[in-house]
């Protein structure tokens, strides 16, 4: 939003979690209107990952290294979002943490404990239903199949069973294939089976270098009908 008049120093999320929550919850509003205002609803944010180094430390993305500290933040920036008429959405589910790699650039997993997972995950709990749904991490949980989340089902399902949409994170990068064996197609079938809501793709599905993403769901349901439901 850089480009609007007023918005060229919007703060990150390590920068919000210092400030506190009535100023988490205005620079929410204000963003909200802003997002309105080019005719947006939806704002894939609050990040409501934990953490005190490693990437998302490093980057800002992470408000803060205690669940209940970045739970208060990220519901007040969400509440502020509403109150402009945007919807929010927390990530990166169950908790990306201090993890130091990108799984943008690689294939991310960790041992963490399940007990673990859910300290992390309590960040997003706590919010609760102010944000509509969950953004599902890249990172694979080695306690939940050594899949990136986005392909559990079982996470997936501790998402639902939260009542919260889930969505995918980026599709279109490199890494998630080596989890399958190698082919892109297939991230895009474990995907939509493990049960997420939408599969979300920064690739223009024009673009010469695009899979078929709508071919290769169409097939899946042709192969079998009772994929239509899920559908």
């Amino acid at each position: 939003l850089k480009f609007l008049k007023g918005y060229e120093k919007v703060p990150s999320a390590r920068e919000l979690g210092r400030m506190g929550e009535a100023s988490a919850r205005e620079w929410g509003r204000k963003v909200g209107e802003g997002m309105s205002s080019l005719g947006l609803n939806c704002n894939l944010a609050p990040v409501l990952d934990v953490a005190g180094k490693g990437l998302m430390f490093e980057s800002g993305r992470a408000m803060g290294a205690d669940p209940d500290q970045v739970a208060k933040i990220g519901l007040a920036y969400a509440q502020g979002l509403a109150e402009a008429g945007v919807m929010a959405v927390g990530k990166h589910y169950p908790g990306y943490g201090d993890l130091g790699e990108n799984s943008d650039h690689s294939l991310v997993l960790t041992n963490r404990a399940p007990e673990k997972v859910a300290w992390h995950a309590d960040a997003f709990v706590q919010v609760g239903d102010s944000i509509i749904g969950v953004m599902m991490a890249n990172v694979g949980y080695n306690a939940y199949g050594g899949v990136p989340a986005i392909l559990s089902e079982e996470l997936v399902s501790m998402a639902h069973d939260q009542g919260w949409l889930t969505i995918t994170d980026d599709l279109a990068i490199d890494a998630l294939a080596d989890a399958v064996g190698g082919e892109s197609a297939e991230v895009v079938r474990r995907a939509f089976l493990a049960g997420n809501d939408i599969l979300l793709t920064t690739a223009p599905l024009d673009w010469e270098y695009a899979i078929d993403y709508r071919g290769i769901l169409l097939a899946l349901v042709k192969s079998n009908p009772e994929h239509v439901e899920r559908v």
